[in-house]
């Protein structure tokens, strides 16, 4: 058991390893016009690589030649990324300094000062003042709120939502590529679906929350989290951290966990009688009919021995998931069914 672990991490850093020359192969290519679109997908791409690597970096059974040379791959890879973003900020034309004027005028005085450009808030409830105040627009971020429920951006009005108003709506965009959730207590984040492909989700510091969430193309990564239930979908999922928490989960490959205790895990697909079809069925149409779902294969990091399960999570079985006490994930239920 112990060599077969060996050898399915050698087989994820050598995948790894093709994936990232891949990239900084493609990231190189001559003649791709670097826009702020092209630099956000390389942006994207390459934080999830940094993830997958993350865990690895540690790793005994791996040479340390190779790491190091892998690191130094993605570290030159990050530095040509920067550069092409430095490239399209407009630089600052040098001007004199202008010579002190002796005049006390108010009007003079006034005009030297700069003008501060105006900050977008992606925020369309009057009611709630963003953290975020950002001209990228594709990425959504959520943080520093209690007791509320939230959409990340507009929902679907096929769906029907009991009590809509109590649904307070952060995004304006239908497209946005990462989302990030962070120091939320007590509250619902309802985003089921999604009309394009979310890349990443970051979720930090959250507790006592319900989070239901659309698929993801990428990654998502959960950290310091307790007492939350979270409805996810990804290709890799990574929790660090985390404790006493319930997981649905449609996982495209071996989720990875560290630091972790309590974690309840059910299989996502099966539990269409609580999500609702048509949300299962979103989940379903992503990923692929004959994808599998790898969410009870977890590779616990505290936990290197597959001779025994690890103590860290427990495979649960759909029935008792309707015996998930919170009000938050009635409320969710009851808007997907």
């Amino acid at each position: 058991e112990e060599q077969e672990q060996k050898e399915e991490v050698e087989r994820e850093f050598r995948e790894l390893e093709k994936d990232v020359e891949v990239f900084a192969q493609r990231s190189r290519e001559e003649g791709v016009p670097v826009t702020l679109e092209t630099v956000a997908e390389l942006e994207n791409e390459f934080e999830d690589l940094q993830s997958r690597f993350g865990p690895l970096i540690d790793c005994l059974t791996i040479p340390k030649f190779r790491l190091k040379t892998l690191q130094n791959l993605l570290e030159s890879i990050e530095k040509e990324i920067k550069q092409k973003k430095d490239s399209l900020v407009p630089k600052k034309r040098f001007q004199f300094a202008a010579k002190k004027s002796t005049s006390s005028s108010p009007s003079s005085s006034s005009s030297s000062q700069p003008i501060a450009e105006p900050k977008i808030s992606v925020a369309i409830v009057p009611s709630v003042v963003e953290e975020v105040q950002k001209q990228d627009a594709s990425v959504i971020e959520l943080s520093d709120r209690t007791s509320q429920r939230f959409s990340l951006f507009p929902l679907p009005s096929v769906l029907e939502m009991p009590q809509a108003p109590v649904i307070q709506t952060i995004g304006k965009t239908l497209q946005p590529k990462k989302i990030f959730v962070a120091r939320v207590k007590d509250c619902l984040v309802f985003q089921p679906f999604s009309e394009y492909p979310i890349g990443q989700i970051t979720l930090r510091s959250i507790s006592n929350s319900v989070l239901v969430l659309p698929p993801t193309s990428r990654s998502v990564f959960i950290e310091d989290c307790t007492d939350c239930t979270f409805i996810l979908a990804s290709r890799q999922i990574r929790v660090h951290g985390t404790t006493n928490s319930r997981f649905a989960l449609m996982s495209g490959s071996k989720p990875v966990i560290e630091n972790c205790n309590g974690l309840d895990i059910y299989d996502l697909l099966e539990l269409s009688s609580f999500l609702g079809e048509a949300f299962v069925r979103s989940i379903k149409d992503a990923f692929g009919e004959t994808t599998p779902n790898n969410c009870f294969t977890i590779q616990d990091f505290q936990w290197p021995s597959n001779l025994t399960y690890s103590p860290h999570w427990t495979r649960k079985e759909p029935a008792s998931f309707s015996q998930i006490g919170s009000a938050h994930l009635s409320f969710a239920l009851l808007s997907l069914s």
